[in-house]
C-alpha cells in the first residue's frame, strides 16, 4: 500500500470535474481513490475472514469434540421426512469428501442418538483454549430470529414436563417452565426477605445483591436431568467442577429473576455427595455485601459485616466456618420459620432456609477461578461410576 499512498499524494493537486444534477461539481481525485480503496480492502477482509468469522467472543457458542475434530451447533431443526428434530451443526475444519462416507460440506445434521453417544461438549471456559485454527472458524449467534417466539431455545426428551402438542416426534422446544423444574422460586425469594425482615436485615434497603439461589437434588440422576432441563433453555453454564468431592453446575440464567425487588442471576445445582441424603427443593440465597473494590479474595468485608450486625443487637447466629475460603468467603445463617407469624401463603411448609452473606457474586467469582486456572474439572468417568 505504500505506492498506492505515494500516487495520492502525486494526485492531490490533481482535480476531477464531475457532472452532477447540471452543476459542475470539483471534487479532489485523491478522495475518490480514497473511497475506492477503502472499499477495495473492505471487500478483501470480508473475502478472506468470511461473516462473522471470530465474532464470538462475547457470547458462549456450543461447540463439541469428536476424536480430535471440532463442531459448532447451529441449532435443532425439525425433519419433516423423518418427523423428529435432529441436529444442525458445522465442521470447524474443511471437510473434504470421504469415499463411501460423505460429501464436502460445510453444515451437516445428525440425529439424537448418534450426536449424544459420540459427541462432547467442550466447556465454554475452555473454548478459548482451542486452536486457533478453531477459533477463528467459530460464528457468531443466534442462527434464527423470531420476535415472538416464547419457547426455549433448544429441545428437550418427551416427559411429562415436556409438551408434544402434535403428538409427533421424541422431542420438543416446550419444556417446562423454570417453576416446574426448580419450584416456587418467587415464593422463595420472597419468604428469604421475610425471614431476614424478621431478624432485622432489610437487605434492599441496604442494597445487597441476591446473586444465586441454590437448588439442591436428592439423586445423581436428577442433577443431571435439572442441570440438562436449565441448559441452554433458560441459562448457560458458566462452570461446572468438583466442589467437595462432588459436581456444582453455576449457571447463568439468559433472562435474570427480577422479583420482589431483587434481581438473581445465577442458579447453583449441587450434586448429592455419595453416601449422603438431601431433600430436593431450594436450599439457601446468597446476598452479596461488599463492593467491587473488596474482590473475591479477602475477608474484611465479611468480617466488618458480621461486626456491624453484632453491634446492632441482631438476633443473628453466624456460622463462620467459611471465612477460612481464600476464595469466595461466606458467613452463614440458618433461618426457620419466625414464631408467631402466620405462614407464607406461597410457601407453607418451608422449613428452615440458610442465607449466605459474601463479598462479591458468584459470576465474579467463577470468572476469577477460571482465569486463574484453578477450577478442578469434573472427571469424565464421574457419572458413570
Amino acid at each position: 500500500y505504500l505506492s498506492t499512498i505515494m500516487r495520492l499524494w502525486r494526485l492531490t493537486t490533481k482535480i476531477v470535474l464531475i457532472k452532477f444534477t447540471g452543476k459542475m461539481a470539483a471534487i479532489p481525485a485523491c478522495i475518490m481513490l480514497g473511497v475506492a480503496l477503502a472499499g477495495n480492502i473492505h471487500i478483501r477482509r470480508c473475502a478472506k475472514s468470511g461473516p462473522s468469522a471470530g465474532s464470538w467472543k462475547h457470547r458462549r457458542p456450543e461447540i463439541y469434540e469428536l476424536k480430535g475434530q471440532y463442531y459448532q451447533v447451529i441449532g435443532h431443526a425439525w425433519d419433516h421426512e423423518v418427523k423428529d428434530f435432529k441436529v444442525v451443526y458445522r465442521p470447524l475444519y474443511h471437510c473434504d469428501a470421504a469415499k463411501d462416507r460423505f460429501e464436502a460440506h460445510t453444515m451437516a445434521v445428525s440425529h439424537f442418538s448418534r450426536w449424544e453417544e459420540k459427541f462432547k461438549r467442550v466447556p465454554a471456559h475452555e473454548i478459548r483454549r482451542l486452536p486457533k485454527s478453531v477459533t477463528t472458524l467459530i460464528l457468531d449467534g443466534p442462527f434464527d430470529f423470531d420476535p415472538e417466539w416464547s419457547q426455549c431455545r433448544r429441545t428437550l426428551p418427551a416427559s411429562p414436563t415436556i409438551s408434544q402438542r402434535s403428538g409427533l416426534g421424541t422431542r420438543s422446544h416446550e419444556v417446562a417452565s423454570l417453576e416446574q423444574i426448580i419450584g416456587d422460586y418467587q415464593g422463595f425469594i420472597e419468604e428469604v426477605h421475610r425471614r431476614l425482615q424478621c431478624k432485622g436485615i432489610d437487605a434492599l434497603k441496604r442494597s445487597y445483591e441476591m446473586d444465586h439461589i441454590c437448588f439442591r437434588c436428592e439423586t445423581v440422576d436428577q442433577y443431571q436431568q435439572v442441570v440438562s432441563a436449565l441448559v441452554p433453555s433458560f441459562g448457560e453454564s458458566l462452570v461446572e467442577c468438583m466442589i467437595g468431592g462432588r459436581p456444582i453446575s453455576t449457571i447463568r440464567l439468559h433472562r435474570p429473576i427480577c422479583h420482589a425487588g431483587f434481581k438473581v442471576t445465577c442458579i447453583e445445582v449441587p450434586c448429592p455427595k455419595a453416601g449422603r441424603g438431601y431433600k430436593s427443593g431450594l436450599e439457601h440465597a446468597e446476598l452479596v455485601v461488599g463492593q467491587a473494590l473488596d474482590g473475591v479474595k479477602g475477608t474484611a468485608r465479611i468480617r466488618a459485616f458480621v461486626k456491624n450486625c453484632k453491634a446492632e443487637g441482631l438476633d443473628l447466629e453466624f456460622d463462620e466456618r467459611a471465612l477460612s475460603k481464600g476464595i469466595n468467603a461466606d458467613v452463614s445463617v440458618t433461618l426457620p420459620p419466625p414464631e408467631g407469624t402466620p405462614p407464607s401463603p406461597l410457601q407453607p411448609s418451608l422449613g428452615p432456609i440458610a442465607v449466605k452473606f459474601h463479598q462479591r457474586p458468584l459470576y465474579e467469582v467463577v470468572d476469577y477461578e477460571l482465569k486463574q486456572g484453578s477450577v478442578e474439572l469434573v472427571p469424565e468417568d464421574y457419572f458413570s461410576q
